[in-house]
């Protein structure tokens, strides 16, 4: 393992110093004005913005993502940048800390509903694939730096009261540089960032004080949370050919919510992935892709008083190959992945598993007005029959400015896949009873199987208007549903509860109706609608989709009233949605036990409040368009702002930035 992570940072290092002879570098010139158009990207929830997915944070950073099928605790969306697929997840948590490309480089994101196949990776809950600005020719250099804070906050007392004033919260720096050269179709670039936040939060800083040190002992662990990452790429973009070789190293210390624990556990989280990826193409229409990656995870224990660690660490090989065509009658993505996984974990022996998987994605255009298509992927593993992803679709053109497409899917997952750690634990890995929680699994965890129907329709209403309606309806024929219901303690605010799984079945029914507005290159606006409804299933498939919002109405405007001044606007509104499993905490007092505000009360609540919320943003370029300074203010309307009914409860805040480029 060691060798190929030398012998792929060693090509890295040769094609990155590698000199161009017979050509100059060309002039350092200002960067091109961002477009109205473009993602507008200063914070997490900006990347889950208008995407029709739900996402929740304790700490404002880390989210867990619902994307549809799955729920809060199944499988995570992939996430892609530039083609290249990247893992920012530990324990089913995303991490933006770990999204290897700098907030204002993002040029747009692609999303993808469900399950299904693109560009040759196969995704089993929803696809987020994100590009970057394309690099200029020559040299390119790049800095930036953000911070913000968040009013009405009882301040960072508990970590450095000489330094820090009351009610201002430390939430960054977040720094970012990069560097950059693009000689002809050669290129390479590296990009390091740095991300520092403080849970200050008095709903979280309680929590957090009565696990991290020894007060007997006078010992306390950091609570700021901090992440360094860097990137090095580099690679060939030709007519016939794209070739790139990517290396990512993370190490961050951090604070892992998993599941309902009702404590957050202090951890550190080290990151690496290796990728080399070819495309290779035999005319403008027909390839073939090739895709290797070695990626390595592990948690790292971080002192607490309860002696609780992680203790994990993974390691995957990942080789991917597919012939593609794209013709104006017929086209086709077929091809194969397999993945080699060891797993070494507390209190189980090193675990290797080996999965195959076979995709196969052909359309045809029936005529001019509509193509069929169809996505099969097949997976094997040892020990175990295979399982199918299976759907078919058709697109018809039913009128200039009317067209609709019609998709039925059948979807099975490995508990590998969807339910990872319980598989883990059914194999000795003892995480539940060095975590304090006393867990009750089934002998065997069945796969999760569902079934679905979705219909989309599309409008043209004006040249500047369009209006997208879509209804899913997911029935679930087996769901495998993780519960655990945190008890209140008053010394310790709360305490683990039962770790369990319930394995039910539902039929759960999604709607959305989008009307965007464009106006030449200055004005783009868009209305999301997003309803969310149980039409059969159990109590306990009723509780786990009530997580959910009723329904959800996010509204975004971004206007250019000159050429280098942006503005924009954020509104959403969502209901209060319910938590059942924390119900053994609702309406329970608590209070801090902590010296410098021993009069602080609150109470727990198991439902997550109704919200108005609104963003504003501006940026301004300066000198040319090599420098840019943006500011965000958050929750204008300084309402009661919360995602999870133990997290982070926000009120007005504001994000500073300055990005320097050349």
């Amino acid at each position: 393992m060691k060798l190929i992570k030398r012998v792929l940072f060693f090509i890295l290092f040769i094609v990155f110093h590698k000199p161009v002879s017979g050509q100059a570098l060309s002039e350092l010139v200002p960067s091109e004005s961002d477009s109205v158009h473009a993602s507008y990207i200063m914070g997490t929830e900006d990347y889950f913005w208008q995407t029709g997915w739900n996402y929740s944070s304790i700490e404002r950073m880390s989210v867990m993502i619902h994307s549809g099928n799955y729920g809060f605790y199944g499988p995570q969306p992939t996430f892609m940048l530039n083609d290249i697929p990247f893992d920012p997840t530990f324990f089913g948590i995303t991490y933006s800390q770990l999204f290897p490309v700098s907030y204002l480089r993002v040029k747009n994101r692609e999303v993808h509903q469900a399950s299904g196949v693109h560009e040759g990776v196969v995704y089993h809950s929803g696809l987020m694939q994100i590009h970057s600005e394309p690099l200029k020719r020559g040299i390119s250099i790049f800095g930036s730096g953000q911070i913000g804070h968040n009013s009405g906050e009882p301040g960072p007392w508990a970590f450095d009261p000489e330094s820090v004033s009351p009610n201002v919260e430390r939430f960054g720096p977040w720094v970012d540089g990069g560097l950059s050269v693009s000689l002809g179709n050669w290129y390479a670039k590296g990009v390091l960032r740095y991300n520092s936040y403080v849970n200050i939060d008095e709903f979280i800083q309680t929590r957090l004080f009565n696990t991290r040190g020894y007060p007997e002992e006078n010992l306390w662990l950091d609570l700021e949370a901090t992440t360094t990452l860097g990137l090095a790429e580099a690679g060939y973009d030709g007519r016939y050919a794209t070739i790139r070789l990517q290396g990512i190293q993370s190490e961050s210390k951090e604070f892992l919510f998993y599941q309902p624990l009702a404590r957050e556990v202090p951890t550190g989280l080290t990151s690496e992935q290796y990728s080399a990826l070819a495309n290779l193409r035999f005319n403008d229409q027909t390839g073939i892709r090739t895709l290797f990656q070695l990626r390595e995870k592990a948690t790292e224990y971080r002192r607490n008083r309860f002696d609780h660690s992680f203790g994990w660490a993974q390691t995957k090989q990942i080789f991917r190959g597919s012939f593609y065509h794209q013709g104006r009658i017929f086209a086709i993505d077929t091809g194969a992945e397999t993945e080699w996984i060891e797993t070494e974990a507390r209190g189980m022996d090193r675990e290797d598993l080996s999965i195959l998987s076979f995709f196969f994605k052909p359309e045809i255009r029936i005529s001019e007005d509509v193509r069929f298509g169809t996505t099969a992927v097949v997976q094997t593993k040892e020990d175990a029959s295979p399982v199918v992803q299976s759907s078919a679709f058709i697109h018809a053109y039913l009128s200039p400015g009317w067209n609709t497409r019609i998709k039925v899917s059948h979807e099975e997952l490995y508990p590998q896949t969807s339910n990872p750690v319980d598989a883990w634990s059914g194999s000795g890995y003892d995480l539940y009873m060095n975590l304090g929680i006393l867990s009750i699994l089934p002998p065997e965890i069945e796969n999760n199987r569902l079934r679905s129907f979705s219909n989309h329709h599309y409008f043209n209403l004006t040249p500047d208007i369009n209006l997208e309606a879509n209804v899913s309806l997911v029935q679930h024929l087996s769901l495998n549903i993780p519960a655990q219901y945190p008890h209140y303690n008053r010394s310790f605010n709360t305490e683990p509860g039962i770790y369990t799984i319930h394995r039910e079945s539902g039929t759960h029914l999604r709607a959305g109706i989008t009307l965007s507005h464009t106006w030449n290159d200055r004005l783009a606006q868009r209305m999301d609608v997003n309803l969310n409804r149980t039409l059969e299933g159990s109590e306990e498939y009723r509780q786990y989709q009530e997580m959910l919002p009723a329904y959800h109405i996010q509204y975004s405007a971004s206007f250019k009233p000159y050429h280098d001044i942006k503005l924009g606007i954020n509104a959403e509104f969502m209901p209060e949605r319910d938590w059942s499993e924390f119900e053994n905490l609702d309406g329970r007092l608590n209070r801090s036990f902590h010296v410098q505000y021993t009069y602080s009360y609150y109470r727990f609540s198991s439902t997550s409040p109704q919200m108005i919320n609104l963003d504003a943003r501006v940026s301004k370029w300066f000198w040319q368009q090599r420098l840019r300074a943006a500011l965000l203010l958050k929750n204008l309307l300084n309402n009661h702002y919360q995602t999870h009914p133990m997290g982070v409860r926000e009120s007005f805040g504001y994000m500073v930035r300055l990005e320097m480029r050349f």
